[in-house]
């Protein structure tokens, strides 16, 4: 019975982007016992707290995604067509895009 729910987990985690690393957060945070660390993994349980962790997650690579571009639209284009895109992901590396 537990496979055919451990299954199912693993299709609703590609629908709702649900990865094994949202669920070591949950487990690392949660600090539960050996057993439901695994069932956690399995996507056995907790499967909502997870999703709110994987939605998050997403929030912020959104987020940062648009800082990104919005940083990208500011800088000359005189100057990215000169070959400076070495110095954009330089920048970039050093979160200038966030100042």
């Amino acid at each position: 019975m537990d496979n055919l729910i451990a299954q199912d987990a693993d299709l609703i985690d590609v629908l709702s982007g649900v990865t094994e690393a949202d669920r070591e957060v949950l487990i690392r945070l949660s600090n539960p016992d050996d057993e439901t660390a695994q069932r956690i993994r399995r996507g056995l349980i907790y499967t909502w707290e997870a999703g709110q962790i994987a939605n998050h997650r997403e929030q912020a690579a959104a987020e940062e995604r648009a800082k990104i571009v919005a940083w990208l639209k500011d800088i000359d284009p005189y100057a990215l067509a000169c070959g400076v895109r070495h110095a954009c992901a330089n920048a970039i590396e050093a979160r200038e895009h966030l100042k």
